[in-house]
């Protein structure tokens, strides 16, 4: 796969969500992120923009279909944990509002982010099909 316009918008999508997280701990009042939980839905929406875009779900199926190599299948693993430990914060924040799993949900962010880009920096070389007509890019 290697790494792509993809993986740049992801990137500023995660670092937009880590300055939100950041607003919020260090008390700067930016607009609409009054407390954690406004924060939190920042950080799962931008999160979740920055997964998308990011190829996560898009690799995840080629690589089911045999369609890339599936050298760094076990980072992949490793980030979708990440994901879900990630979501699961933040879902349990909506509840809690509490800043310190608002600050514990954006690293595991940012360690996933770090994880997914390695991955797909590993990547690189393209995959050739065994079936007519098909190969990925």
């Amino acid at each position: 796969m290697g790494l792509s316009w993809r993986d740049a918008v992801a990137t500023l999508f995660v670092v937009a969500a880590a300055a939100v997280s950041l607003s919020v701990v260090n008390g700067w009042d930016w607009p609409f992120l009054t407390d954690a939980r406004a924060g939190t839905v920042g950080v799962l929406v931008l999160g979740f923009a920055a997964s998308v875009t990011g190829g996560g779900p898009q690799w995840f199926v080629a690589a089911l279909r045999r369609e890339v190599s599936t050298k760094g299948m076990w980072l992949s693993v490793f980030a979708s944990a990440l994901g879900f430990l990630t979501f699961g914060l933040l879902v349990i924040n909506f509840f809690a509002n509490s800043i310190t799993l608002l600050a514990w949900a954006t690293v595991a962010l940012l360690v996933m982010w770090i994880v997914a880009t390695i991955h797909h920096a590993i990547e690189a070389r393209p995959h050739v099909s065994l079936t007519p007509g098909r190969q990925s890019a």
